[in-house]
């Protein structure tokens, strides 16, 4: 604005963001579901994530209009990169949330809170934050656990389950597959996991 002649932290060396990358266990989604209250318009939230692998900004800002049978269509002028429709795939448990959440809200977002606005990055940050301080009293903490960690979640479990990268990718909106292994999956944290494949390979 004109008030000061040079930027006086234009050297400043600031730390490198860390990266989200922890991906929700079956176990642990349990253990956070355990402390939402039926009823609780998070729940729906979560399960959303949980269920689909969408982006958590997604999650927040899907529409009745984006809605078609089974599917969630959001156009490239709302999409990230804005380059070509983004499509989340509704499994049957979640195209029956979303159909109910239409009729109840027929414009803006459906995924709101108990006051009726729409979920924001920081109440759903806050939301998470007292469900990691209830985990650490129970003596069973996820402290990395973030909105993002549902979607590095689904697609860890998915590739545990078989399927191949090129579909998880699309499912997950990425025009470039190898970003689920590059960026998504975790299976090297499993070790269970891939001691039970050693041990199938092993035993072929």
């Amino acid at each position: 604005e004109g008030h000061i002649g040079q930027n006086p932290l234009s050297r400043l060396q600031a730390p490198a963001a860390l990266r989200r990358e922890h991906a929700i266990t079956a176990a642990e989604h349990d253990r956070v579901m355990s402390l939402i209250k039926q009823g609780d318009p998070f729940r729906d939230y979560v399960l959303f994530l949980y269920s689909t692998g969408a982006r958590p900004q997604e999650a927040r800002t899907v529409e009745a209009r984006h809605c078609r049978s089974r599917l969630v269509v959001i156009p490239p002028s709302e999409a990230k990169g804005g380059r070509s429709h983004r499509v989340i795939y509704l499994p049957d448990p979640i195209d029956s949330l979303i159909s109910h959440l239409v009729s109840e809200h027929p414009v803006g977002p459906l995924l709101r809170n108990r006051g009726g606005r729409p979920w924001t990055k920081d109440s759903v940050k806050c939301r998470l934050t007292q469900i990691k301080k209830k985990l650490a009293k129970q003596g069973t903490p996820i402290p990395a656990l973030v909105a993002t960690s549902w979607r590095h979640g689904y697609a860890t479990e998915a590739l545990k389950r078989g399927i191949d990268s090129v579909t998880v990718g699309v499912l997950m909106g990425h025009s470039d597959p190898s970003m689920v292994a590059k960026v998504y999956q975790h299976l090297g944290s499993d070790q269970e996991y891939l001691s039970r494949v050693a041990n199938r390979i092993g035993n072929c």
